[in-house]
Order: C-alpha cells, then sequence, then structure tokens
C-alpha cells in the first residue's frame, strides 16, 4: 500500500500469462495499468505516495511468472524504472549499464528522504543503492 494508505500496487498475470503491474485505488474502486511489466515486490513506494520506484525486467523469459522467478528457475536483468500514479512512466537507470553487472533487484526500499533507492542483487546477495 502506499505511505497514505490510498493506493495499492498490484502484479497480476492475465489469462493469456501477461505479466501486468498496476495501482489500485481504493476510493473509486479504479485500476491504472503501467506499460513496464514487473512483479509488485520489486518496487518501492515514494515518499509522498505519487512516485513509485521498480526493478523492471529488460525482458521476460516466455515461463510462468512468478512461479519461476520464486523458485530460482529464472533471473532477471533489472532496469530502475520511476512510475507516476496517473499511469506515466519513464526508464531512470539500466542497472547493467551502470554496474558493468546483471542485476535481480530484490527488497527495494527508498530511504525517508526520498534521494535513493536501495536493493540486494538476488544473484550474489550484495547491497545496491542508486540515486534518485
Amino acid at each position: 500500500t502506499s505511505p497514505d494508505l490510498k493506493l495499492i500496487l498490484t502484479s497480476t498475470t492475465n489469462n493469456s500469462g501477461e505479466l501486468i503491474l498496476g495501482v489500485y485505488e481504493t476510493k473509486s474502486d479504479t485500476t491504472v495499468q503501467f506499460s513496464p511489466k514487473t512483479l509488485s515486490e520489486k518496487c518501492a513506494w515514494g515518499f509522498d505516495s505519487s512516485k513509485i520506484y521498480c526493478a523492471v525486467p529488460v525482458s521476460l523469459p516466455n515461463a510462468k511468472i512468478p512461479d519461476v522467478w520464486y523458485q530460482g528457475r529464472v533471473l532477471f536483468s533489472d532496469r530502475i524504472w520511476t512510475l507516476d500514479t496517473q499511469g506515466g512512466s519513464n526508464m531512470a537507470v539500466d542497472l547493467t549499464q551502470e554496474s558493468g553487472k546483471q542485476i535481480d533487484s530484490i527488497n527495494v526500499s527508498v530511504n525517508k528522504k526520498g534521494t535513493n533507492l536501495f536493493f540486494i542483487n538476488k544473484r550474489d546477495q550484495s547491497l545496491w543503492s542508486v540515486e534518485l
């Protein structure tokens, strides 16, 4: 849920197995979908509930997501995206380009000042930070 408890970030798959990321607004009972495809647990809310920062895989395998990812049978190579709660999005950081390594981000969080994004690379459990 968002810091103001008015929005819920969700990820689901449709009947064809396509991953869908969206924000559900409890008051209006509506959902805004985002074009970047990722799991909601690879995201963190910004300080004021208007932005969401997500680790988005460069590509998704033709496999049963999220099951195979949870099982460790596939790993992702992520980019960091900034999403606004109205549905807008833009890529902020290409982690592979910046680090020279493939990073599959987990435990994504934003510091209280909203200046840094922290996460762990699922591949080797190393801690990373990106300046927002």
